[in-house]
């Protein structure tokens, strides 16, 4: 652990958590050593592609996508099972109801039955937006309402990683006055 000057307070307690928490996560995306037999390719850019654009090549899901899409479903379908709005307080639990639905399924689903370990082949990062529609009340003041209707939205995500193995994937879901944008990337531990 780094020692915190006591001086700075809270404030260097922050940075130094956060400090480790990006150390964490970089030293969980890379490998502890880059093996010259694997081809590493350009990075992959995804984006919320819609019917007119084609994916960015990635690995095979490790789950197949129509289960996919039914384990986002799910979530979204379980969280908002009492819900008949969008409530900005609730958003955090939301998300993480999805969050952990999906990480669940998706571990439980990706590894092989009989292992000795096991263990799943696979690390799994799970993002969860919530978007909320616009409505009447939300529109600018003298609005005429041609504003009310949904937001605006482009997400992407860019990953350096094999694509052969490593990839991700991602989902809306549209009810109860929002969207939510899941993405799920994959990262095979071999």
């Amino acid at each position: 652990m780094v020692p915190v000057p006591t001086t700075y307070g809270g404030l260097a307690s922050s940075l130094v958590t956060e400090a480790i928490v990006i150390l964490g996560l970089a030293a969980w995306l890379m490998p502890p050593q880059l093996d010259p037999a694997v081809s590493l390719q350009r990075p992959t850019i995804a984006t919320m592609a819609d019917s007119n654009t084609t994916a960015p090549k990635t690995a095979p899901s490790p789950v197949p996508v129509t289960r996919l899409k039914q384990i986002c479903n799910d979530a979204c379908n379980s969280a908002f099972e009492n819900v008949e709005k969008y409530e900005h307080g609730r958003t955090e639990g939301w998300n993480t109801s999805i969050i952990n639905h999906i990480l669940r399924s998706l571990s439980s689903e990706s590894t092989p039955a009989g292992s000795p370990t096991g263990q799943c082949p696979f690390k799994f990062a799970v993002n969860s937006t919530i978007i909320q529609h616009l409505s009447a009340k939300a529109s600018a003041p003298g609005s005429d309402g041609t504003g009310v209707g949904k937001r605006g939205m482009h997400s992407a995500c860019g990953a350096f990683w094999n694509n052969e193995k490593d990839g991700m994937w991602s989902f809306k879901y549209d009810a109860k006055g929002m969207d939510v944008v899941i993405s799920i990337i994959w990262i095979a531990l071999v």
